[in-house]
């Protein structure tokens, strides 16, 4: 059974056994990202309208489901929203191995600056107008940037601990061979003779 630090090699995807394992946080990624996406839907404050002649000042106010609810889409809803559309279609590429970078550092770099934005909107979101959703999405956004942050820099220590033992492509491939061959030996220069 393979452990967690054993799915998170440095190697690129192509480079792994098997060739396309699936990534567990790209998965919780994906399902966290989700939740966070439909909570957007809820509503996150209520609409509070003054009731009565006095408007704001003496008269009341109704408030929540009775007028309308505003749901997490509004604002910088809408920002967080679009970042975790982004974040949802990101990672499920990268699991379909459809991204054409070719290097996890970038893909991983790419998840976690989307994840940090969820949270950013949505804590701003948040910050807007609060009810039990809005901190349910909240939390959700933290969570979502918790794991994607974690899972890069769990792959930037693995990769600077282990450097990738592959002959630096700057080097032709007979100047690599070369190397690991032994030079013929060469018979030793004799000292220049003077003629006198």
């Amino acid at each position: 059974m393979s452990s967690l630090a054993d799915q998170s090699s440095p190697a690129t995807k192509a480079d792994r056994p098997g060739g396309s394992r699936i990534d567990p946080t790209s998965v919780v990624i994906i399902v966290v990202g989700l939740l966070c996406f439909v909570v957007l839907f809820f509503g996150w404050n209520g609409l509070c309208l003054p009731v009565g002649l006095a408007g704001p000042v003496g008269g009341r106010s109704v408030c929540g489901t009775a007028i309308g609810v505003v749901s997490g889409w509004a604002g910088f809803g809408v920002v967080a929203g679009l970042a975790v559309v982004c974040l949802i279609l990101w990672e499920a590429l990268s699991l379909a191995d459809a991204l054409a970078i070719g290097r996890q550092s970038v893909e991983r770099q790419v998840a976690a600056g989307l994840s940090a934005a969820l949270v950013l909107f949505t804590l701003l979101r948040v910050l807007t107008g609060l009810t039990a959703y809005a901190w349910i999405g909240l939390a959700l956004a933290v969570a979502t940037c918790a794991v994607a942050i974690a899972r890069w820099l769990r792959y930037r220590r693995t990769t600077t601990a282990a450097p990738a033992h592959r002959p630096d492509s700057t080097v032709p491939a007979y100047r690599a061979r070369k190397s690991h061959v032994a030079a013929p030996a060469t018979p030793p220069r004799s000292a220049p003779k003077h003629l006198s």
